[in-house]
């Protein structure tokens, strides 16, 4: 492991705790608790007996302490709301989200790169400014009020895919193909609704890189010398991926915060949709536990980032602290 990544792991491990640490302050310091959710039909007593039992009448110090202590243990508590460990409410509710978040994430950078780099290579045309506008228009629509509107059109209007869940109600009673098709039915709609956002955001950063990769003098050089077009766009295309690697690695935890409403609207028992009803219900632990896991996510996308520019981009790991913006003789002046 090279001494970057070596940092940026110090770096992930001060961000993760930094993040838990925040949440346990946000969620503790706000007015009311888990007791005073119950409602006011609740009688003091039996809010004070809950109080005492999960501890939340100790100063914010000891619960504190107490709380990490049990996190760097791996145990991240006990739900209220469903009365069961929170490791049990993420086990069932990640894989619904994961099955959202990873096909909507490879269809963004695959659709993305695809069109960025075919927009890069023909700047300034006019299929270059239609393109640009419709990804602008896409890249300016919230992720739920798309998710709504495609499930008016599709779903309520033409009756064309399902609206909500994540299978039928005849699930049970269908062939393996059958099944394997119901679900992907369900997929298409919060998939594209995530995805669509995905394509326009990676879709608009590989563009600029590529345009300006392709006015570079070690690209005219290769033309001048009578390489293919195809195989010169082509080097050209793998020499501007090192700003889109970075995106991507910002923008993978970003799709956890996104599918949050996507969920909501599309009634899908991922994290999200427990997220929200955790919060209406002061679930502490689940709460925690999801800012825990969304931070973590954050992290480990970065140093994964910070891993594949090392891989594209050789001059990273010979002479550490250069970036992909200097020159063939800054890097042969610091390797020496």
């Amino acid at each position: 492991m090279s001494s970057r990544l070596l940092a940026r792991t110090w770096q992930c491990a001060l961000v993760i705790l930094s993040a838990a640490t925040l949440a346990f302050l946000c969620l503790h310091l706000a007015p009311g608790d888990p007791a005073s959710a119950l409602g006011e039909s609740v009688p003091p007593e039996v809010k004070a007996r809950m109080r005492a039992l999960y501890g939340f009448d100790e100063p914010l110090g000891t619960q504190y302490l107490r709380w990490l202590g049990a996190l760097l243990r791996g145990d991240l508590g006990w739900s209220i709301q469903q009365q069961r460990p929170v490791s049990a409410v993420l086990r069932d509710a990640l894989p619904n989200t994961l099955m959202l978040i990873v096909p909507a994430f490879v269809l963004s950078v695959l659709g993305g790169l695809w069109i960025g780099a075919w927009q890069g290579a023909r700047a300034g045309s006019r299929r270059d400014r239609v393109t640009s506008t419709l990804l602008l228009v896409i890249y300016s629509i919230p992720e739920f009020w798309l998710a709504m509107a495609l499930l008016l059109v599709f779903a309520r209007t033409w009756h064309l895919l399902p609206a909500t869940g994540v299978t039928s109600e005849l699930y049970a009673y269908l062939s393996p193909g059958e099944r394997l098709l119901d679900r992907l039915r369900h997929l298409v709609l919060p998939v594209a609704s995530v995805a669509s956002i995905g394509i326009a955001t990676f879709a608009r950063y590989q563009r600029a890189s590529m345009q300006e990769t392709v006015g570079l003098p070690f690209v005219r050089t290769a033309e001048a010398s009578g390489l293919g077009r195809r195989r010169v766009l082509r080097n050209a295309w793998r020499a501007s991926l090192l700003p889109v690697i970075t995106l991507g690695g910002i923008l993978l935890p970003s799709y956890l915060a996104g599918v949050v409403f996507v969920e909501q609207i599309f009634n899908w028992p991922g994290l999200g949709y427990a997220l929200l009803r955790a919060i209406s219900a002061r679930d502490y632990a689940v709460v925690a536990a999801c800012v825990v896991l969304g931070s973590t996510l954050t992290a480990l996308g970065a140093w994964l980032a910070e891993w594949l520019r090392e891989r594209a981009d050789p001059r990273l790991r010979v002479a550490p602290g250069l970036s992909a913006g200097h020159t063939a003789a800054q890097v042969a002046e610091r390797i020496a």
